[in-house]
């Protein structure tokens, strides 16, 4: 039966009544790590810029990590996170072994990768002298495009949105650089074919309009702030790098194999079986304001009436309380793949190539997955992360030995004890307005090499500035006020934060269930 405090609407500020004490240890450890979790993504969901992995020195090493980038990328088919596929690769004695694991079930996902690792092969045996046929880099290219059509349509229809969106705004604007973008746009809106569409984003990826996209973009944060509804330019900027980058890959990919052949001679593909996660968590009678705040906080922490009187304030005014009870209804945990593939390898006690301990991902790591690479023992290299915050992920379920060996699950516990300690860092800095709030961003990257001077701010579209209000006219930062309190901006920020408001399908959490297969795909031919 559930617990009375699972009916609840809203956070309670103090128990109404004396319940049970929370006994299991491994309940009381989920409950202590999910509380500040549910409290940071209800005050925002992005906590900082992407983050980069370190870049290495040494060539071949280089090489191969992007290489494996690029392999986990075009098996991620879908938009959202169920085929996010993560990759290590593991140097057994007899071959390279490809393990490979994603966040749903991966029975495509490995046949996919199967035949392309087959044509990429094939690419490889062939002499340095001889030159590549571009032919073969083209087929290569449709067929991992043919896998992605479902992720490659929802891109494009967002594309086509919002470039229908800025076309809008331009056409008010009478001046030469703004037709000359509206008719740029118009032409991206022409395109039919899923192929031509991504050859077109690839050829104008580092073209001038892109950096008149981000000089529109650049004028409108000026005009209205980095915190106001994210750029219609930006949005189009995003989507015509990702869809370029469904050329890049594979073409890098190609270019690499050529570099790689001895990892292509004798290997495997080895799918790694989803590893359960931890239970939901639950509210209880201790589900309360003040026993979060004992219980993230040290006895007599002089910070606590104040961190205490904000949250009050900020509730008042965007209702983060009941948002947090809406966490446990919403959370449905899974261990994500990256993590998956990190815990075999560590488990079974398997040898990265090279000595190198890296695990590619289709996406960057989300906050948590980065803090589990950062404090596991296996000393792995910390993937990049886009340090957004998503309630649904969960650690692997570690069971307590019945034999007395706890090895495993004193890892577990350990792990998790950092990771929910940075994570209350990271909430308290928050709240007492120590760090500021993040623009939401993205889970994925442009990937375009930005030519743009950061600084820069041109305004080439418009003559005066009343040209660009009809841009921002619906933003609370052109609309006079009063002096806001601190509690009162950050509620309006929190309320500000577009999430997945501005694009449903860009960082969808996972829902129940598995994947749904309807990609078809003619693998023939490409792998022989």
């Amino acid at each position: 039966m559930a617990s009375r405090a699972a009916y609840n609407r809203q956070l309670p500020i103090e128990s109404e009544r004396i319940g049970r004490p929370r006994l299991d240890k491994s309940q009381k450890l989920l409950s202590r790590f999910y509380e500040p979790l549910f409290l940071l993504r209800v005050l925002g969901q992005t906590y900082g810029n992407h983050t980069t992995a370190p870049r290495d020195l040494n060539p071949e090493r280089a090489r191969r990590r992007k290489f494996l980038r690029n392999l986990s990328y075009i098996c991620d088919y879908r938009k959202g996170g169920e085929s996010c596929t993560a990759i290590g690769l593991e140097d057994s004695d007899t071959c390279y072994n490809f393990w490979v694991a994603s966040n749903a079930h991966n029975g495509a996902i490995v046949d996919f990768l199967k035949s392309a690792l087959g044509s990429l092969r094939v690419i490889a045996n062939q002499p340095p002298s001889l030159e590549l046929d571009s032919s073969q880099s083209t087929d290569f290219v449709k067929f991992c495009i043919g896998f992605a059509a479902s992720r490659v349509r929802q891109e494009t229809q967002l594309l086509f949105r919002e470039a229908k969106e800025c076309c809008r705004r331009l056409e008010a604007l009478n001046t030469d650089p703004a037709r000359r973008l509206v008719t740029w746009l118009g032409s991206i809106l022409g395109y039919e074919d899923d192929f031509e569409l991504c050859q077109f984003a690839y050829a104008n990826r580092q073209s001038e309009y892109m950096d008149r996209l981000m000089a529109q973009v650049l004028e409108e944060e000026r005009r209205v702030g980095p915190q106001g509804r994210r750029s219609s330019f930006a949005s189009v900027r995003h989507y015509v790098g990702r869809l370029a980058h469904h050329i890049r890959a594979p073409l890098e990919l190609v270019e690499d194999a050529r570099h790689l052949g001895p990892l292509l001679e004798t290997y495997n593909v080895r799918p790694i079986e989803p590893i359960p996660c931890v239970p939901p968590p639950r509210p209880d009678s201790h589900t309360t304001l003040s026993g979060i705040l004992n219980r993230m906080l040290k006895e007599n922490d002089p910070e606590r009436p104040e961190i205490k009187r904000i949250l009050l304030s900020i509730n008042s005014q965007s209702d983060i309380f009941e948002n947090f009870m809406t966490q446990y209804q919403r959370c449905k945990p899974t261990v994500h793949a990256e993590v998956q593939v990190l815990e075999h390898f560590y488990k079974m006690e398997l040898s990265f190539v090279g000595n190198d301990r890296y695990i590619a991902c289709s996406k960057p790591a989300c906050l948590c997955c980065e803090l589990y690479f950062r404090y596991h023992p296996a000393r792995m290299v910390v993937p990049e992360s886009h340090r957004k915050v998503w309630i649904k992920w969960g650690p692997p379920l570690v069971k307590r030995s019945t034999e007395g060996d706890d090895t495993e699950f004193k890892r577990q516990l350990d792990i998790l004890n950092k990771i929910t300690e940075e994570v209350r860092s990271i909430a308290i800095s928050q709240i007492l307005g120590q760090s500021s709030m993040v623009p939401w961003h993205p889970d994925s990257r442009t990937a375009i090499t930005e030519n743009w001077p950061p600084s820069s701010s041109p305004s080439e579209f418009s003559d005066n500035d009343t040209e660009l209000s009809d841009i921002s006219d619906d933003s609370p930062s052109t609309r006079q006020q009063a002096t806001p309190t601190d509690s009162q901006i950050f509620a309006a920020e929190i309320q500000n934060q577009p999430g997945c408001l501005e694009d449903p399908n860009e960082d969808l959490s996972l829902d129940d269930g598995g994947v749904s297969i309807d990609v078809c795909v003619d693998l023939g031919g490409m792998a022989k």
